[in-house]
């Protein structure tokens, strides 16, 4: 080992009690102990605390799936709660502290794109419904007439019982002439819960109106002036053997929590030969949210995979 002895000694007695002399002394100091390899105290080992690094892994994950689904809760609760925890460490505090308070901030504001709102919305489309258990209740026979805007049950007399809603027409897939089996609901009075589809019976033209429709309109416009006047398959909306621009007003439909914006996608239903345009009323939403028109056609190409799984 290299003898330090003699070189600490003349340090020593060569430094002063003023400031500048003690910081070049304890400069020196420093070096004669460097030349001895035992300067620095023993290496610590590089491997870091082992709930810290599953602290990053958690917070780096949060944070991917955050910049792949802005506005995500789930990715910001995981983020959040990672980069909490991680303010515990006082390396990482002392080093980081001010970055990590702004990336919390920019975690918090995280909000939803509408490319993030038309993914939920494939996905959505995508998703093959789980089947529903069987249900052996047993219920009354009606017969559907459809509404513009949900349908009547009625009995063999001809005579409306209950109602159904627009919910439960388009998940049967329920039209005029259809035999039901049904049940009232216990918290309505007119309305009842479609248990089956058990038959079909001809109607009598007399005995209810035709209605026509226009499946998958898109919704054009600005704020207090929105219409339809094409789907999503470019089909122009026809009514009477003519091309229509349908307006639409969206306070109309504020009360019903209903939200009409640019690219949003509803059905439209009149009773057939009816000129007066302001008859249409049923609007029936079929997604949850605004698609705008240049992501239609991927909409529609996982619509037909959907189809085609089934």
């Amino acid at each position: 080992m290299f003898d330090y002895r003699n070189n600490l000694k003349r340090i020593l007695n060569n430094t002063a009690g003023d400031e500048k002399s003690l910081q070049n002394s304890l400069n020196a100091i420093k070096v004669v102990l460097g030349m001895t390899g035992e300067g620095e105290s023993t290496p610590s080992s590089n491997k870091m605390d082992a709930k810290v690094v599953a602290q990053i892994n958690t917070f780096l994950q949060g944070i991917t799936k955050l910049i792949e689904r802005p506005g995500d809760k789930n990715a910001k609760s995981t983020a959040l709660g990672a980069l909490h925890k991680l303010t515990f460490d006082h390396d990482i505090a002392a080093n980081f502290g001010k970055q990590l308070g702004l990336l919390d901030q920019a975690i918090q504001n995280s909000e939803e794109t509408s490319t993030t709102v038309n993914r939920k919305i494939f996905e959505a489309a995508l998703k093959p419904k789980k089947a529903k258990a069987r249900d052996y209740r047993k219920g009354r026979r009606y017969t559907v007439i459809r509404a513009l805007k949900g349908a009547d049950l009625i009995n063999d007399n001809g005579e409306v019982v209950f109602e159904v809603n627009e919910g439960q027409i388009h998940d049967l897939n329920l039209k005029s002439g259809d035999i039901v089996e049904s049940l009232p609901l216990a918290n309505s009075l007119n309305e009842a819960e479609v248990l089956r589809v058990v038959g079909y019976r001809k109607l009598r033209s007399r005995d209810y109106d035709k209605i026509d429709d226009f499946k998958y309109g898109v919704v054009q416009g600005s704020p207090g002036n929105l219409s339809v006047s094409r789907n999503i398959h470019g089909e122009k909306l026809i009514i009477n053997h003519k091309p229509v621009i349908v307006a639409l007003d969206s306070s109309y439909y504020q009360n019903r929590n209903i939200h009409l914006e640019d690219g949003a996608i509803v059905d439209l239903a009149w009773y057939t030969g009816d000129v007066r345009l302001k008859k249409i009323q049923r609007v029936q939403f079929r997604f949850a949210g605004s698609m705008k028109l240049s992501n239609l056609g991927e909409f529609l190409r996982l619509r037909k995979k959907r189809q085609r799984q089934r």
